[in-house]
């Protein structure tokens, strides 16, 4: 009887000589008050398994590379078999076959994981639970080694701490840090004031022209003074004598 499965605008023709596969079901009882009930009728038919033929060679050869491509990438695929009234969407479990001198032409064992069956003629997909998207999302570490080097830089500590490298030397002053070049063109080059939390990815890539550019603009951004600094007196005194001098 043949039967083929079917994806990517492929047809493999399937040759079957035994296929086998399982219909079950269960019955779960609950006890209720003075009474025992029962939960609804439900119907499995999860596997399929079958031993096709190739008609040549050459059949084998590119059947089963394709089943097994089909296999590795989880591919959904359609298995027809009019003969049995069967078609189905599954996936291919495993595709496998011995190879034995004395014959010429090996049988191709498949095992498919049925999504549609005669139980069951749509798949749906599974929906993860609030607890699962929580321990994906939040509960996993989703920080790269640069960000977590980074954060920890920042960390206040209670003195400073200097460390030394081959490209730079780094002396953290909470978080701020001060960044001495050690090798290239711009060794001996003092960098003050620089953030320590995003100075720390430019450090672990060592000295490099732009990592020193981009080093040096974060320590001028650093320094550029602000009203912030100031106290509130300064600001007045200073609108004050603008007021004052406008007036003369």
């Amino acid at each position: 009887m043949t039967a083929s499965l079917i994806g990517d605008n492929v047809q493999v023709p399937l040759t079957v000589n035994t296929w086998q596969t399982t219909l079950s079901a269960s019955l779960q009882s609950v006890h209720g008050q003075n009474a025992w009930w029962f939960q609804a009728w439900t119907p499995e038919q999860g596997q399929a398994q079958l031993t096709v033929q190739p008609v040549s060679r050459r059949v084998f050869d590119e059947s089963l590379g394709l089943l097994q491509a089909w296999s590795e990438s989880n591919r959904i695929v359609r298995f027809f078999w009019p003969e049995r009234n069967a078609n189905w969407q599954v996936t291919i479990s495993n595709a496998t076959a011995t190879l034995k001198p004395d014959t010429p032409v090996p049988s191709i064992n498949l095992r498919l994981q049925l999504l549609s069956s005669w139980m069951s003629s749509e798949n749906t997909a599974v929906l993860p639970t609030s607890d699962n998207l929580s321990m994906i999302a939040g509960r996993m570490v989703h920080r790269t080694v640069n960000q977590l080097t980074a954060s920890a830089a920042s960390q206040t500590t209670s003195a400073p701490s200097t460390t030394s490298a081959d490209s730079w030397s780094v002396a953290y002053h909470g978080k701020d840090c001060t960044i001495t070049v050690m090798t290239g063109p711009h060794k001996g080059t003092v960098l003050r004031n620089v953030p320590a939390a995003q100075a720390a990815q430019y450090l672990s890539q060592g000295y490099s022209p732009v990592a020193f550019q981009a080093l040096q603009e974060l320590s001028r951004e650093n320094s550029q003074p602000s009203n912030s600094g100031r106290s509130q007196t300064d600001i007045w005194h200073e609108t004050l004598g603008d007021i004052i001098s406008q007036w003369l």
